[in-house]
């Protein structure tokens, strides 16, 4: 049986316009975050082209983002302004990377009083709405005025067949009393239009490349994308991808290795380090629909980042129905590792890290008595009471040589070898390593082949005294540190030798 509801049952209670709208002011965007929360309507609606305008004008300054998208008819563009206008619970399209229905407002009001959206669909007439939030605040309704101001309106010259232009206006949240003539207010607005440039090239990097790629452009100039995992680098290692399921959907995951530093030029090293550097951008990369939500974390599973998990960087692929499962949030910066493959993420993490800190390692000379024959290397690393500590390798050739021909003097040539190992500057290598890893030598750099040949010179004559014969030693010495660097020495160190009378 049907019943009637009765009214005098219940209470409407709308939102009091002039406090809701202080209130969606505070989600807690940054500038960069809020405009690429425009950027992705600018995708969703097909833009090839996307221009990024910041334009100075002291406290009258503007931010206009344009596209070449389909743009909106009248009828959409209201909905479209509307608080909430979608529901984040429906099915979208699979290509769509919105959710919420609330960005566009959102991520404007964050920054602005005033927001105003020009935009045209083809065959149709350029269609305006706009918020001015002292007129909302003024009237208490929900008044959105179908004109913009005189200088918003300029930014209508930049809509060609089809799209939209986005601006921004009382731009309290970023220059608040500037001045149009203070160079250094000047500069700061300068600098935040570069934190947004390096955000949407981090962000939309996948869409910056590839047959079907945007044009990102800031004021005109084109972003550069950040690739964080350095795929084109013949030093890059990829060694693990796996598909995982969560219900009917599934994860692409692909873990990456990056180069040690040593076989990156300085602009590469500097580059791959991202905007907040390199110890910041380790762990798993998460995107929704090759759009980055989460640029290196390691997501709540029980790992903190280190300075030997560096090189560490895992891609995590999500299709836009697994908001829910994630809990995707309205500014699209986090996400939550579901329960069903916490497990499965932790391990593939694990395995990463380990390869990842060998490479570290390794790569770096710190390598330990169990990655090679004992006397192939300098130094060994000891482990005594907890502690760890570096040791000249007695069993290395020359070290042995020396030991031998020191006669007399064997008991002080000891105590020389005892003062190196017990005066290693640990703490400060290390320190220096994680704040300057590019500005650290590498062996026998800027060193001339003279000095490289007299060393190598010795280490042969001492392999040879071991009792191997010449081609023996030449094959050993091939892969001795730090000479395996140098193959073409080896090669000719016979020529060498054979000029000076050495063999």
């Amino acid at each position: 049986m049907h019943t009637r509801t009765d009214q005098r049952a219940y209470d409407i209670v709308e939102p009091y316009p002039p406090a809701m709208v202080e209130s969606l002011r505070a989600v807690g965007y940054d500038l960069p975050m809020a405009v690429a929360d425009l950027v992705d309507n600018s995708i969703t609606a097909g833009a090839r082209s996307l221009n990024v305008i910041f334009h100075w004008d002291g406290d009258a300054s503007m931010i206009a983002i344009v596209d070449d998208g389909a743009g909106m008819t009248e009828e959409r563009l209201i909905d479209a302004m509307r608080v909430g206008s979608s529901d984040p619970t429906e099915v979208r399209d699979k290509h769509d990377l919105g959710r919420f229905g609330l960005g566009l407002k959102t991520a404007s009001f964050s920054q602005c009083r005033r927001v105003t959206v020009h935009t045209k669909s083809s065959r149709k007439k350029i269609a305006t709405r706009c918020w001015d939030l002292d007129y909302v605040k003024q009237t208490k309704q929900w008044r959105i005025l179908r004109t913009g101001t005189t200088q918003s309106d300029h930014f209508k010259l930049e809509i060609g067949t089809s799209g939209t232009v986005v601006i921004w206006e009382k731009l309290d949240r970023v220059v608040r009393d500037a001045q149009v003539d203070n160079p250094r207010h000047h500069d700061l607005f300068n600098e935040r239009a570069a934190l947004v440039e390096q955000h949407l090239g981090m962000v939309f990097h996948r869409f910056m490349s590839g047959i079907r790629s945007i044009k990102f452009c800031i004021n005109g100039r084109p972003i550069k994308p950040w690739d964080p995992f350095l795929q084109n680098h013949e030093a890059t290692q990829h060694p693990d991808s796996q598909s995982l399921s969560i219900g009917p959907d599934r994860v692409q995951v692909d873990c990456f290795i990056l180069p040690h530093h040593s076989k990156l030029t300085p602009k590469e090293h500097a580059d791959v380090a991202g905007p907040n550097g390199w110890l910041a951008h380790q762990g798993f990369y998460v995107y929704r629909n090759r759009r980055l939500l989460v640029p290196g974390d390691w997501l709540g599973l029980g790992v903190r980042k280190e300075e030997h998990y560096k090189l560490a960087r895992i891609r995590v692929d999500l299709s836009n129905t697994m908001d829910d499962l994630w809990e995707i949030d309205v500014k699209k910066n986090t996400a939550r590792v579901p329960v069903s493959i916490r497990k499965d993420l932790a391990n593939l993490g694990r395995v990463t890290r380990e390869r990842a800190v060998a490479v570290y390692r390794h790569r770096g000379k710190v390598i330990s008595k169990g990655h090679g024959p004992k006397d192939s290397f300098v130094w060994e690393q000891r482990v005594r009471h907890g502690k760890i500590s570096y040791h000249l390798n007695r069993e290395h050739p020359l070290v042995n040589r020396v030991l031998e021909r020191s006669g007399a003097e064997r008991s002080a040539t000891i105590a020389l070898l005892r003062l190196i190992e017990e005066s290693i500057p640990v703490p400060l290598i290390v320190l220096t390593s994680a704040e300057k890893p590019d500005q650290g030598s590498t062996p026998f750099e800027y060193t001339p082949s003279s000095e490289i040949y007299s060393v190598m010179t010795e280490l042969f004559l001492a392999l040879v005294a071991s009792g191997l014969n010449k081609e023996e030693a030449l094959r050993k010495l091939r892969s001795m540190e730090p000479f395996d660097r140098f193959p073409e020495y080896v090669q000719n160190l016979p020529a060498t030798l054979e000029a000076k009378g050495a063999q």
